[in-house]
């Protein structure tokens, strides 16, 4: 029988925290995110599937990861402590780009103002293809292998700069795989699926890193104080340690299937408005269109007077070969 404060089944699902710090910051996402999108929706520049996205994997996932079961677990064991990081950095900025809030926003204000802000040089310098994903993956690196993440589960405040830190560098690496204005000329969408791929090699670094260091990586973590042993149980804080690197790489190869077949369905819609803009350009250039019934290879065609002498000149010829008929009677 597991002990009366050891993590089981049920607590995935009983265990919250509300009123802390967290669900603050879920309401401010959510209003930020919500308000504009009934905005944009009665301008009719916003879809039904948008909110969808933003409430199940972005909000939603926001609450169960900072006032649910995750957040409650996350100062008792180390690996509920990486699946949090995890979480923050790779599958809620997921959810939220596939919201697309940067349409969400324009459709409400009718103004462009953000999408130049995320293309100006910062931004474009922050998502460029690679450095976005290093950063990301050297974000997750400093929180374990730093004072970082010990400074955040010690105070309240780092704790919340940590939150936003990572929410915002996950963010610069889907946006763009996923907007694909915000990425160079050269990264198309084939690009993109590339880019997707690599991403996903990136984020395993850090949970192999983890789970393969020997020493302790947070011996201040309050989860190993002899206070909190029931909540591990049998379980040493080095296997402890072992397992929260198994989280980081677990999450980081299991949103990569995802975000890999989300940058796909973009890559085919954008082949789809590709090709209807190709339509579009040959009907206007060879008047092709509702009220034309001259096929456009026969209105293509050049005629020339050279040409129609030669067409005559070639029927002349073709009926002086044709022999006379030998029923007919010779004139006298």
């Amino acid at each position: 029988m597991p002990a009366v404060n050891e993590l089981h089944a049920s607590s995935w699902l009983t265990d919250w925290r509300p009123g802390s710090w967290g669900t603050l910051l879920v309401a401010v996402v959510t209003i930020g995110y919500v308000a504009p999108w009934i905005r944009a929706r009665r301008r009719g520049r916003a879809d039904v599937s948008w909110l969808a996205w933003f409430l199940t994997f972005g909000a939603g996932a926001l609450a169960y990861t900072l006032c649910g079961p995750v957040e409650v677990w996350s100062t008792r064991l180390m690996w509920v402590f990486a699946l949090q990081v995890a979480l923050l950095v790779a599958v809620i900025p997921t959810g939220l780009a596939l919201a697309r809030p940067v349409d969400v926003i324009e459709g409400a204000t009718g103004s462009t103002a953000l999408r130049r802000v995320l293309g100006g040089h910062l931004g474009r310098a922050l998502m460029y293809p690679f450095v976005s994903s290093i950063l990301a993956m050297v974000s997750v690196i400093v929180v374990f292998f730093t004072p970082y993440g010990q400074a955040a589960l010690d105070s309240t405040p780092m704790r919340i700069v940590l939150t936003v830190h990572l929410l915002v560098v996950g963010g610069t690496v889907v946006l763009p795989l996923l907007a694909g204005d915000l990425l160079p000329a050269w990264a198309g969408p084939g690009v993109r699926v590339l880019l997707a791929c690599v991403d996903g090699l990136f984020d395993a670094i850090p949970g192999i890193l983890v789970m393969t260091h020997h020493d302790l990586l947070m011996p201040h973590f309050p989860g190993f104080a002899a206070s909190a042993s029931t909540y591990r149980g049998d379980m040493s804080a080095s296997l402890d340690q072992k397992f929260a690197g198994g989280a980081l790489l677990a999450v980081a190869e299991s949103v990569g299937l995802p975000l890999l077949a989300a940058v796909f369905i973009e890559w085919m819609r954008a082949d789809r408005a590709s090709a209807l803009r190709a339509d579009a350009e040959l009907d206007a250039q060879y008047g092709d269109g509702p009220g034309t019934t001259t096929p456009w290879w026969i209105t293509a065609a050049p005629t020339t007077s050279e040409g129609s002498a030669d067409a005559t000149l070639t029927a002349s010829e073709g009926l002086a070969d044709v022999p006379p008929d030998r029923t007919s009677t010779p004139s006298r």
